[in-house]
This record gives structure tokens, C-alpha cells and sequence, in this order.
């Protein structure tokens, strides 16, 4: 009985001895960094030398126009004109900044149809789920990058 006492104390004494060991590697351990909130990612708008780009670009005419949508928010019409008539389509990245929620902005990734030289598109200063709406006030001009199906690019800022 003896030897089962011994051969028994002895495991235990082996479990002990493995399990401080363990616990005493964990605490060597470098201590993990708390994670950093992630920044949304932001799309800036490329900034283009227009005298670079081809004649036509250097005279578009783009404007923007505050208005209201019918979910409430205010908007904003961005307006194109003097594309030519080789140009189908365009993308196009706005960015503006507000009063309330930092940098934001707007993307049309899928090609638009550019019709008799003309490209108009309505964008709300704000996202709506199907509960509520989150506006983006203090808008006073956006910046636009407009890149076109012929590879030219225009950049500036639109005053509303």
C-alpha cells in the first residue's frame, strides 16, 4: 500500500509540476495588444493635372445642385455636360466632408450611361436603412472623380 501511496504522490506531483510550468510559460508570453478600432476605409478622390488629359475634359462643364429627396435628406444633382459623343459611359467617386460624420461619400462602380453628351445623377447626403435615416450635415461642395470609358479622368471640387 505504501508503493501505491508513493507511485500515486509521485503523479501527482508530476501533474503539479507540469501544470506551474505551464502556467508560468502563459505569463512569459508577450501580452496581446488590445485591437485598434479599424477606420473606415476611405475612397480619395485621384488628383488629376486637367491639363494633362485631353481638351475636351479641360472644358466639361460639371456642376452640383443642393436639393431635397423624398426620404428627407438633402441632396445633391451632379450634373456633366460637354462629354463627346465617343464616350458611352463613366464612373464616378464623390467625397465631401460634414458636420457631423467626418469624411464621407458616394461610388457608382458599374458604368453609367453618358446620353447626348449629358451625365446627371442624385445623391443623398446621408444612408437610410429601413428603420431611420443618418444625414450628413454641413455640406457645402464635394469633391468628384469622373473616369471615362476612353481612360480620361477629370477631378475637382463642386461647390453646392
Amino acid at each position: 500500500m505504501n508503493k501505491q501511496l508513493m507511485i500515486i504522490g509521485g503523479v501527482l506531483g508530476v501533474l503539479v509540476l507540469v501544470a506551474a510550468l505551464m502556467i508560468w510559460q502563459k505569463s512569459q508570453a508577450a501580452p496581446i495588444a488590445p485591437v485598434a478600432e479599424v477606420p473606415a476605409v476611405e475612397t480619395s478622390i485621384k488628383q488629376v493635372d486637367l491639363k494633362t488629359q485631353p481638351e475636351w475634359i479641360q472644358k466639361l462643364v460639371v456642376t452640383g445642385k443642393k436639393g431635397r429627396s423624398g426620404n428627407g435628406l438633402d441632396n445633391f444633382t451632379l450634373s456633366v455636360s460637354g462629354i463627346p459623343s465617343t464616350v458611352e459611359t463613366l464612373t464616378y467617386v464623390t467625397q465631401y466632408q460634414t458636420s457631423n460624420k467626418g469624411v464621407q461619400g458616394a461610388l457608382g462602380m458599374t458604368p453609367q450611361k453618358v446620353t447626348n453628351g449629358k451625365f446627371t445623377k442624385v445623391i443623398d447626403l446621408g444612408t437610410c436603412s429601413t428603420k431611420s435615416c443618418v444625414r450628413h450635415d454641413g455640406v457645402t461642395s464635394v469633391e468628384v472623380e469622373l473616369d471615362f470609358s476612353d481612360s480620361s479622368i477629370w477631378t475637382g471640387s463642386v461647390s453646392l
